[in-house]
């Protein structure tokens, strides 16, 4: 658990970065009072489809005669679906 103040986070943003990169919880102060928490994300990326898309899809393909496809042949046709359809702004 660290604490940096309101005014310290301006002048040491980079050191706050890396302690968030290492995992550490950050307690924000302002006025001798902890007004806020900055905690490291759990988990980077989040999967677009789940195990039981990944089922329907291969259940479909073999309806229709297709090979079947796996999870991530999936999620990275759909990524470049989705930057065609709405750009590089696509978070």
């Amino acid at each position: 658990m660290e604490f940096i103040t309101s005014t310290q986070i301006r002048s040491q943003f980079p050191k706050a970065l890396a302690m968030l990169r290492l995992g550490k919880t950050i307690h924000i102060l302002h006025r001798s009072k902890i007004v806020g928490l900055l905690n490291p994300p759990n988990n980077t990326s989040k999967k677009i489809f789940t195990q039981k898309d990944s089922e329907i899809v291969r259940a479909t393909a073999i309806k229709f005669n297709r090979p079947p496809l796996t999870c991530e042949e999936i999620d990275r046709k759909y990524r470049a679906a989705m930057m065609k359809k709405h750009g590089q702004h696509l978070s």
